[in-house]
């Protein structure tokens, strides 16, 4: 208070009120107890305490302050010193204020106006109004409070003090907010904020500062809160106001935890406290804002563990991550067709996952006791890939130095899968099409004939119907293995599944390292969603890996994951460079197939079905046959169906495999509009 005078030489001289001053309250603190301890005049020592009692307010420690400014006040009594008595009692009274004793400290109050208002100087009688007003309002007397306000505003003028103008808006802020006066509050706050910044006084500042993170926060306006929030640190920080600055950190920390974003909010409160600490300032309040975040933060781990589990669990069955439409589509895919022994092929990017995919068919079909056998035709030197395949005798070529085994033998009663068979010589892929046609083949340097049943899954990121026309992939082998034809898509046309792909290697992680479960930040989620990924799922799987081991705390955040992509790839998604063969790119327009068309087409099948002679009948296969059942099928629906939607509904296909009908009996459709 500016009543309160004591010898000029104690404040002149004292190191205790240099720093009081600059708001460093614990070590003024230190040097007020050690004037209190030593030997000299009394009235020095008091003043001395009641100076440390005023720190132990500001600090948090009541019952110490509590217990200063009563001796301090005894003693004063005695001593007949007014100015020293009136500023103990008014500290008490706002000590009662702050720790809950509302109505002891309006008593204490009141006493005191009816004591020493007349005596005080403007300054403050308007400390006292605006102390009396908040006491009313945390009562929630809100007339009694706006009419102390009132008077608090006209006293502040007479003061002509900036700093009182300040928190005259100040404590009317607080009245409209009890007041649900949001619009009010709003204006009296950017109106303190102003005189404020006017006035350049970085305590006030950094109070306003803070008031208006709290207002935006009791609004959960969390990301006005955190701007203005974080302001209010700066400046206490640049100012040494340790204390404030503490008190900002934890509001700071628990804006985070509102806003949902926990490894922030961990990260702040546990700053606060430090920081809380070096001030002095009591910790209990900030070590249960860490102590909520923790409790949330086992929580919402436990609940994104179990939810991997949950997701892991449901994609053990066929060991595929997600639920787009298009691993849902293959899941059913998987269903219908892993009971049957035809021949597989697989479409799929670099990375897609086509070896998971063909493990699903075998572990879903009647041979998943038997052997799954798999090999990488691009990674097997050209000279032994027949050795490879079909094994070879002792003597049949330089180095064959016993009889071995290919890995169709291996694989008998079980499934092979060939990855990248687009890559087999075409010498050998007349070998391969008997195996599948008949199940038998010799290996090298032997004439004894080997029967095996052995279920053939392919797989290729080539375009195989390109390579057929090139002359370097059998018609006949390709029309084989496409009976059963799969498409994987690229990562980027179904990155819905991404959180859940995430959730899926993040939980293997954690079982791998055995460490405390990991979260993907939503910041991190949304940089992968708009990543291209080159390299797929597998791409995918290894950023992860890498984010998980060089990630420091819980959180995994977009700085982790974006220092593993691939430099110089656009975020955009780069051009497939698989387009399945036998599928005709989906078309906007739908045109009636042209009678002409028909009619050729009608022709076309008149040479095959009905068969015009016993002799052509016995020269055509059943697939023959049925080939052509099915494009005069096809034709007679299209003449009764004016969109493709009908068709598909007619046919009971899906629209991928009605375009891959029409191209496989070469029915090209424009000009008719999809519906």
């Amino acid at each position: 208070m500016k009543c309160l005078r004591s010898y000029s030489d104690f404040f002149e001289h004292s190191p205790g009120m240099r720093l009081f001053d600059e708001r460093q309250f614990a070590k003024a603190l230190e040097h007020f107890e050690t004037e209190v301890q030593k030997a000299g005049e009394r009235r020095l020592r008091e003043y001395a305490r009641f100076h440390a009692a005023q720190c132990c307010y500001v600090l948090g420690q009541y019952g110490r302050a509590k217990r200063y400014l009563i001796l301090a006040n005894k003693w004063a009594g005695k001593a007949e010193e007014r100015h020293l008595r009136m500023a103990c009692v008014f500290t008490l009274a706002t000590l009662e204020v702050a720790m809950g004793n509302f109505d002891k400290g309006l008593s204490i109050f009141d006493k005191f106006r009816l004591l020493y208002e007349s005596r005080l100087e403007p300054y403050d009688r308007t400390m006292l109004q605006l102390n009396l007003a908040l006491t009313h309002i945390r009562l929630n007397h809100l007339d009694e409070a706006a009419a102390l306000l009132e008077r608090a505003r006209e006293t502040a003028g007479k003061a002509a003090d900036a700093h009182l103008d300040t928190f005259v808006h100040y404590y009317q802020a607080l009245l409209c907010q009890r007041r649900q006066e949001q619009a009010a509050a709003q204006e009296h706050l950017e109106a303190a904020l102003d005189l404020a910044e006017r006035g350049d006084d970085p305590y006030d500042q950094t109070r306003c500062q803070w008031q208006m993170g709290n207002f935006w926060l009791r609004r959960e306006r969390y990301d006005n809160a955190l701007k203005a929030l974080k302001k209010a640190i700066r400046i206490a920080k640049r100012a040494g106001f340790k204390v404030e600055a503490a008190k900002c950190l934890n509001d700071y920390a628990w804006t985070f935890f509102r806003k949902g974003r926990l490894g922030e909010a961990k990260s702040y409160a546990e700053e606060a406290i430090l920081t809380a600490r070096e001030a002095g300032l009591e910790t209990s309040n900030y070590l249960d804002t860490l102590e909520q975040i923790n409790a949330h933060i086992n929580d919402f781990y436990e609940e994104e563990k179990l939810i991997a589990e949950l997701e892991r669990e449901t994609a053990r069955e066929f060991e595929l991550v997600g639920y787009s439409d298009p691993i849902i589509q293959l899941t059913d895919a998987i269903k219908t067709f892993a009971p049957c022994n035809d021949p597989v092929l697989i479409y799929g990017e670099t990375g897609t996952g086509k070896e998971l995919l063909a493990h699903a068919v075998h572990i879903t079909s009647p041979r998943q006791d038997k052997p799954f056998i798999k090999r990488n035709c691009a990674a097997i030197p050209e000279n032994l890939i027949e050795s490879e395949l079909f094994g070879h005798v002792k003597g049949s070529f330089t180095g064959a130095t016993s009889d071995r085994k290919g890995i169709f033998e291996e694989a008998n009663g079980g499934t092979l899968f060939l990855d990248e068979i687009g890559e087999m010589p075409a010498s050998l892929q007349s070998k391969l099409l008997r195996v599948l046609e008949n199940g038998e083949f010799y290996r090298v340097g032997s004439s004894d004939l080997i029967r095996v049943d052995v279920r053939v899954i392919a797989a290729t990121n080539r375009h195989l119907v390109q390579e057929m026309h090139k002359g370097n992939f059998r018609e006949d082998l390709f029309f084989r293995l496409n009976t059963v034809k799969l498409d994987i898509p690229p990562l980027r046309e179904h990155k819905e599944d991404i959180s859940v792909l995430v959730n899926h290697f993040l939980f293997g992680l954690n079982e791998e390292f055995d460490k405390y479960y990991k979260v993907l930040s939503e910041d991190a989620l949304a940089v992968l969603e708009e990543y291209a990924f080159p390299g797929n799922v597998r791409e995918l799987k290894n950023i992860i890996r890498a984010a998980y081991l060089t990630s420091k705390g819980r959180t995994i955040g977009s700085a982790d994951v974006t220092r593993f992509f691939q430099v110089g790839m656009p975020g955009q998604a780069r051009q497939a460079p698989v387009a399945p063969a036998p599928l005709a790119e989906p078309v906007d327009d739908f045109e009636p197939v042209r009678e002409a068309a028909l009619q050729e087409s009608t022709e076309d099948e008149g040479r095959v079905v009905p068969f015009a002679s016993n002799e052509l009948m016995e020269k055509a296969s059943l697939r023959d046959y049925v080939l052509a059942a099915e494009k005069r099928h096809l034709i007679g629906v299209l003449k009764h169906c004016d969109s493709v939607n009908k068709a598909c509904a007619v046919l009971q296909i899906s629209r991928p495999t009605f375009y891959q009908k029409l191209k496989v009996h070469g029915i090209s459709l424009s000009n008719k509009r999809l519906v």
